[in-house]
């Protein structure tokens, strides 16, 4: 029964022959009444609590005569505070008609629990940047509170990141059947109050349970002994545990003997350092929720099969996609063949559903880039479109349902080989280093290669070892392909810069004129480690990273020596006797000194 405010009430019951009640406490309050007196008695046979509960009885004005007499006892009782107290009444019914068992407050039927109040709520809360918008997972579950209240109050743990300065809070009650949004405070201990009914929630924002720190990953398999106190397990021995251990993780737990029982846990939280953790399970008791915490115990065994780890740094990721802006990545080191990608215009988000092998372990994903809008992906042997998938993926609080991408082979049987020389040209030209040479891939599908009609010898073709090319006299070294990081490809301005390491150590540039479908070696007074166009409205600009360490404008107005090799074409036009004028070389320039 709902106690709305701490005072005394007048109690009564009509039965049909001998009823015993009685009433509890609360989880804050006390229930009291004048004990027997004037010829009440608490019960016929002499018992003095409820044959369930053990509730104190509450004395009766009138005995029953064993004929099916009715009986009406009233009685004032004093709560201490508002709350849910628990009523129990025992009777017997042999043969008598009639029966019947009405309870009534102040001569009037008692009202269901009034929607004012939050019944058997339950709360969790998450961290959140206001300045970016990121949001963490849910903090774990309070302890379902039984009581009926007008209020309550929360207390959260603040997050230690810099980047948080907010706390949401949600909550599911009898009638919330999802955690839902009720509030935000600051970050810190400030306890939050809610007082919210649920006619003015329902419509709010549900909590979600996908917002993983990009990206999730899975360890490998960890055991050993440990000792739990308290429902906190400390590690003994095997394998210690790991902070980015995430929760939902499945422990088992069990003791060091064989034949007794393991149980398997869930992790409620990252384990708190790499020799304690906690878990817990959630059980359905009498419709409510119970969080059971580790049993304790000492030399128990611990074993998880596939850790859920958090955080898990890619070497790769791009985006965003035209449309529903996602970022997708690749290269865990854990699993090589897996793509991943964030969740749908949040990039701070990836859900743990939102990865998808594409390869085996044994052909690992190198990089990849966005080409007209779509996703593009590829291993050292072929290449991938990422098509959105329109018909079967869902998105919800626990992450996407079904597949969100279709990933088309591209017809171009060629792959990545250097993971850093990958570029695209305007959105459609996809530029890349092959095994064999630097390929062109349109809109990446199919296309050919750009290096072989003058660099061929400087790439490997069919074991035989690069070579160098000479063009007019001058040298083109071939890449140092044990360099894999020295080597990059980077578009601007309608040119394609390939720089990298020959097999001396020394930086150098190769650049291909997009138009004139020609290469031309890049000479610098300080060699140039990569190009970066410049991003901006009204910015047209190409940065290089040099050797020394500086960041340089690629422009003619330096003050830098100047080196220039010209290589002019030559054609005999099939006579190889006479003198051909073919045109005119112009040279603008600004001598040095006078």
């Amino acid at each position: 029964m709902y106690i709305p405010a701490a005072g005394a009430y007048n109690l009564s019951i009509q039965s049909k022959d001998e009823v015993l009640w009685g009433i509890g406490n609360s989880g804050a309050g006390t229930a009291t009444w004048p004990g027997p007196s004037g010829g009440t008695v608490l019960s016929v046979m002499g018992q003095k609590v409820t044959a369930k509960n053990g509730y104190p009885l509450i004395p009766k004005t009138v005995t029953p005569d064993g004929n099916g007499q009715g009986d009406t006892a009233s009685v004032t009782v004093t709560f201490s505070a508002a709350g849910n107290y628990p009523i129990e009444l025992n009777y017997d019914y042999w043969y008598h008609s009639g029966r019947g068992l009405v309870v009534k407050t102040a001569g009037n039927f008692i009202s269901p629990i009034p929607s004012s109040t939050i019944t058997d709520a339950q709360y969790r809360y998450r961290y959140r940047s206001s300045a970016t918008g990121a949001k963490s997972n849910p903090s774990p579950p309070s302890m379902v509170q039984s009581l009926s209240v007008l209020a309550n109050t929360v207390t959260p743990t603040p997050s230690t990141d810099p980047q948080v300065d907010k706390i949401d809070f949600f909550r599911r009650d009898v009638g919330l059947l999802d955690y839902t949004y009720v509030g935000t405070g600051p970050n810190s201990a400030t306890p939050f109050k809610d007082t919210l009914l649920d006619a003015d929630v329902v419509g709010n924002p549900i909590l979600e349970f996908d917002n993983f720190e990009p990206f999730p990953s899975i360890d490998l398999p960890r055991k050993g002994i440990v000792n739990v106190t308290g429902g906190v397990a400390t590690w003994v021995s095997g394998d210690q545990f790991n902070i980015r251990w995430l929760p939902g993780t499945i422990i088992i737990l069990g003791p060091t003997t064989p034949t007794a029982a393991a149980v398997a846990y869930t992790l409620d939280r990252r384990p708190s350092s790499t020799t304690t953790l906690t878990a817990s399970n959630e059980e359905i008791q009498n419709g409510v929720p119970v969080i059971i915490p580790l049993a304790d115990g000492t030399g128990l065994t611990y074993e998880i099969a596939q850790p859920i780890l958090a955080a898990q740094p890619m070497p790769h990721m791009w985006g965003p996609t035209d449309n529903v802006n996602f970022a997708f990545a690749c290269g865990d080191p854990l699993r090589p063949g897996v793509l991943y990608w964030s969740k749908g215009n949040d990039l701070d988000s990836a859900p743990d559903t939102n990865q998808q092998d594409v390869t085996s372990p044994s052909e690992p994903l190198v990089n990849g880039l966005i080409v007209d809008g779509l996703g593009w992906v590829a291993s050292p042997e072929r290449a991938w479109l990422i098509y959105p998938n329109f018909f079967n993926a869902l998105a919800t609080v626990d992450g996407t349902v079904g597949a969100t991408w279709t990933l088309q082979e591209s017809s171009l049987k060629r792959g990545i080989y250097m993971e850093f020389a990958l570029t695209v040209d305007g959105g459609n030209n996809v530029f890349f280093r092959a095994k064999d040479g630097i390929y062109l891939s349109p809109f990446g599908q199919g296309g050919e290669s750009i290096s072989d009609a003058d660099l061929f010898n400087l790439f490997p073709h069919e074991g035989a070892d690069p070579q160098p090319v000479i063009r007019g006299g001058f040298v083109v070294y071939p890449p140092d392909d044990s360099r894999p990081s020295a080597q990059r490809l980077n578009s601007a301005q309608g040119y394609v810069h390939y720089d990298y390491q020959d097999k001396s150590g020394t930086q150098r540039t190769l650049t291909y004129d997009v138009a004139a479908k020609g290469w031309v070696w890049d000479v610098y007074e300080h060699p140039v480690v990569t190009h970066y166009f410049e991003e901006g409205d009204t910015i047209n600009g190409v940065l290089v990273g040099c050797t020394d360490g500086t960041v340089r404008p690629l422009v003619d107005s330096t003050s830098e020596a100047a080196t220039c090799v010209v290589l002019m074409p030559c054609d005999t036009s099939g006579d190889v006797r006479s003198q051909k004028h073919w045109g005119d070389l112009y040279i603008e320039a600004s001598p040095k000194g006078t």
